[in-house]
């Protein structure tokens, strides 16, 4: 699928579609000379599906993001989401039909000023309440000069029509200008009924479960459009606005060049229609579809310019157009500057993992690094949780295998798990035999041997050779900006005991304490045993663990063994065709063959096991930590604390107040699965 990364190109597909969606009333117009533009409005809707279908099957089905594909998307639509897009075809064509019979009595220097016009502003508003992106004052100082210039067209009709008009026609028109408001307002809500099916993040390997691309989306809404037209145009054929009632027989008494006319309008708007959703995802729902609706600017000069609609009018009606026009200009400048590139909102991450015995950490670091080649995160640093073995090493490899090997690593001294596993009492020397995965270095041979195997990566075999974690943490949270940093641990939580009980140095005048309270944003930890009792990288070095949980200044999020012990990923990498690399060397050495699990599922169930692959806890810690809680998981607030001396921990429900958030599940577990497998299977972007 074909997406938009680049805010003006954006902003340049959005003025296509002010053109676009401007321009597609003169095929009305030209139609009209001979055509009623009932009859016009069928081949118009038939122009809008023809378009959706096209650019589904071409732009929708290849480019830069295959895994988007029309087709495939459209399988797995949501019911809701599915009506929703519809819903907002049958609002859009309500609007559009009363646009039309405004066009045919007020002419497009009226009807677009004051219908689209009025769209414009509300649409504006409602869009933003429904996806804020963009600097809001910025956005409705632009919206507020709008609104003035459809003023002083709409008052520069009054001065046209109180000189010209006969008091005979003043009813027919005054019908034409109710009509564009009536239009104007359902016009408003159509787009946001878009919007919210489709998923915007386009970088994503594939769009969330159930949610749409634009292509599809838009294909959806064509449907809403044609099956709403066997209503309301035959509404709108047997009461007339104007002229006799007409049935459908009139239609297939066109010749096919009247038919042709308009089809071509509705491909002309299919085609603003389509970039914009498109654009949509880079600029923003509010500011694509307001600089859209600057077709109302485009629709005015062609009635002015080349229909000469206001032929004949007084000097003051040209004034309040001149007006209108330096207005409408001023209005969409200022809804083009407030959403400048948001380049700069990449989550600023640093991953601290243990790197030990389980290896979800391998999945979990290379998920990280696949946001970060699609522009989700910027990684600041990776450090370990333990010392004296090979994490730091298994680290390097797995950061340059992503083209990412002068990113910053280091581990913990003098406190904290030392050697093979959370219960070794000796180092491991980086220069003892690797013995075998039953050998002395139990599960930590997958790490040793990912250094033995990747030597031209490693820089620190020995951990206890890298620099120090603190002064990894302070220079990265020293450098960012207030309140920007996501810390997500992965691993024993001895670093963040570290850092809060660090001292003013060279690099900060605070505190640990302080300089965390002023520069993170939350703390994403895989951690803790709903409602009680023990996990593994809270309990190994529980001291830590409640050091750092009690005294912690922002917000907690905890990604716990209960929501990610079900969450099964990573047979994907393990058996995928293809030259070997590190992350699918680990998994493909650690996760049981297919046939064993089906054989005894609930003996590997037990070990966390299943047909997937293993339990994608730290996974789905990295997942929240970059693409945050609202899109994929259900959030409970409360409190985790360590209590006792053995590492138990328990959980303080407190839908109010609590310091803290658990996820639990919201899109299901198989689909947080697919999406986990999806990213650790991505190749590098060095390598695409």
């Amino acid at each position: 699928m074909y997406f938009c990364d680049n805010y003006i190109l954006a902003v340049a597909f959005c003025v296509v579609t002010m053109f676009c969606w401007g321009s597609w009333g003169n095929t009305q117009k030209l139609a009209g000379k001979t055509w009623r533009y009932e009859l016009f409005y069928w081949d118009y809707v038939i122009g809008v599906v023809l378009f959706s279908v096209v650019s589904g099957l071409t732009a929708g089905s290849f480019g830069a993001n295959p895994d988007w594909g029309f087709i495939d998307n459209l399988k797995q639509v949501s019911a809701a989401n599915f009506g929703s897009a519809f819903l907002g075809g049958v609002v859009f064509n309500a609007a559009n039909i009363l646009l039309a019979a405004a066009i045919s009595i007020a002419g497009m220097s009226v009807a677009f000023p004051v219908g689209i016009g009025l769209a414009l502003v509300l649409g504006v508003v409602v869009n933003y309440i429904g996806a804020p992106k963009g600097d809001p004052v910025t956005l409705f100082a632009g919206v507020a000069l709008i609104v003035v210039a459809i003023l002083c067209n709409a008052f520069a009709y009054k001065v046209k029509t109180s000189r010209m008009t006969r008091s005979s026609q003043q009813p027919q028109l005054a019908k034409g200008i109710l009509l564009s408001v009536v239009c104007g307002v359902l016009m408003a809500f159509f787009y946001r009924f878009i919007a919210r099916t489709m998923d915007m993040s386009f970088v994503k390997p594939a769009p969330d479960a159930g949610m749409m691309t634009p292509y599809s989306a838009f294909f959806v809404f064509s449907l809403g459009i044609f099956a709403s037209n066997f209503v309301f145009n035959a509404v709108a054929m047997r009461r007339p606005v104007s002229g006799e009632p007409i049935t459908e027989r009139e239609y297939f008494r066109g010749g096919f060049s009247i038919h042709l006319v308009g089809v071509l309008g509705g491909l002309i708007w299919g085609l603003g229609n389509g970039i914009n959703l498109v654009a949509a995802g880079k600029a923003g729902a509010a500011i694509s579809y307001g600089l859209g609706q600057g077709a109302t600017l485009v629709s005015a000069l062609w009635g002015i310019l080349i229909w000469r609609e206001f032929k004949g009018a007084p000097r003051r009606a040209a004034v309040l157009n001149a007006a209108m026009f330096v207005l409408f200009l001023a209005g969409l400048g200022l809804i083009i500057s407030a959403g400048e590139d948001d380049d700069g909102e990449k989550v600023k991450i640093i991953f601290d993992t243990d790197m030990i015995t389980d290896f979800d950490d391998v999945g979990a670091l290379a998920c990280l690094h696949a946001m970060a080649d699609a522009g989700e995160c910027e990684i600041l640093a990776t450090v370990s949780s333990t010392r004296g073995n090979a994490s730091v090493g298994a680290i390097e490899v797995i950061n340059s295998y992503y083209g990412r090997g002068d990113l910053p690593v280091g581990a913990p001294k003098e406190i904290g798990i030392l050697g093979a596993s959370p219960w070794a009492k000796e180092k491991v020397h980086p220069g003892s035999p690797l013995g075998g995965k039953t050998g002395g270095d139990g599960g930590h041979y997958k790490y040793r041997k990912l250094v033995a195997d990747y030597p031209q990566w490693v820089k620190h075999a020995d951990a206890d050779d890298a620099p120090d974690a603190n002064v990894l943490y302070r220079r990265a949270l020293a450098a960012a900006p207030d309140g920007s940093v996501v810390i997500c641990t992965t691993g024993f939580l001895t670093n963040l005991r570290r850092l809060l009980e660090t001292k003013p140095d060279d690099i900060s005048p605070l505190d640990g304490r302080a300089l965390v309270a002023k520069k993170v944003k939350r703390w994403v930890a895989m951690a803790c045993n709903y409602p009680n009792g023990r996990e593994y990288n809270s309990k190994c070095d529980w001291q830590s663990s409640k050091i750092a949980i009690d005294n912690w200044p922002t917000p907690i999020v905890f990604s716990d063994f209960q929501y990610g012990m079900d969450v099964f990923a990573g047979r994907a990498i393990a058996e995928m065709p293809g030259p070997r690399n590190p992350v699918k060397d680990v998994f493909a050495g650690a996760i049981p063959p297919l046939s064993e699990i089906k054989a005894d599922s609930g003996k590997w169930l037990r070990s966390c096991f299943g047909v997937g692959g293993r339990a994608a806890w730290d996974e789905t810690a990295v997942l929240a930590a970059v693409r945050g809680t609202d899109g994929y998981f259900n959030v409970h607030r409360g409190a985790y604390r360590m209590v006792g001396e053995a590492g138990d921990d328990e959980w303080l429900p407190d839908e109010e107040n609590g310091p803290h958030v658990r996820i639990t599940e919201k899109l299901s577990k198989t689909a947080v699965a697919r999406i986990i497998d999806s990213l650790i299977c991505r190749p590098p972007a060095a390598s695409r």
